[in-house]
This record gives C-alpha cells, sequence and structure tokens, in this order.
C-alpha cells in the first residue's frame, strides 16, 4: 500500500495487542486501527513446538513469526488449519 509509512506502531504496541487477541478480547491493528488482525499458528513441528504469526490483513504489518511451545496456542491451532500467511511487513523492537 502506497500511503503506508515505513513503520508502523511500536513493537510494544503490537505485543500488547496480541496479549488482547491471546486473551480472547477484540483488538484494533497499532498501525491501521482496523479490526483485520490474524493469529495463525503452525503446530506441525516436531518436540511440540509451533510457529506464530500475527499480522494486520489490511496493511500487511504485523511481529515476527516466533516458534513456541504448542501447549500454549494449542486452542488457536484448531481454529486456524488452513491459513496463508501473506508476506507481511515486520515491526521491529527499539
Amino acid at each position: 500500500m502506497a500511503d503506508m509509512p515505513d513503520r508502523c506502531g511500536s513493537h510494544e504496541q503490537w505485543l500488547e495487542v496480541l496479549a488482547e487477541v491471546i486473551a480472547g478480547r477484540d483488538a484494533k491493528c497499532p498501525c491501521c486501527a482496523a479490526d483485520r488482525l490474524r493469529l495463525a499458528v503452525d503446530a506441525t513441528h516436531p518436540g511440540g513446538r509451533a510457529t506464530v504469526s500475527f499480522w494486520c490483513d489490511r496493511c500487511l504489518w504485523g511481529l515476527m513469526p516466533n516458534v513456541v511451545a504448542a501447549d500454549r496456542v494449542a486452542r488457536f491451532a484448531a481454529m486456524e488449519r488452513t491459513v496463508e500467511v501473506p508476506d507481511y511487513r515486520i515491526v521491529q523492537p527499539g
């Protein structure tokens, strides 16, 4: 999107919004204020690990995908079986 800045919301704001989503509360994108946040979980890794991706479907900004213990995100893995993660821009810490 041509009207989007080089940086969109702070890393801390994105982490706060992610915590809201994980807690089951409604949240808006810290960049564009849309309610199109997505959380995708790939729990197919061996050893009980899962990759978590979190982004906004409107502005395509989000957090860097992270590997976590699969049991921490099991309820999301059940909901997001076939989500295709787009090539979104990463909000950097600092």
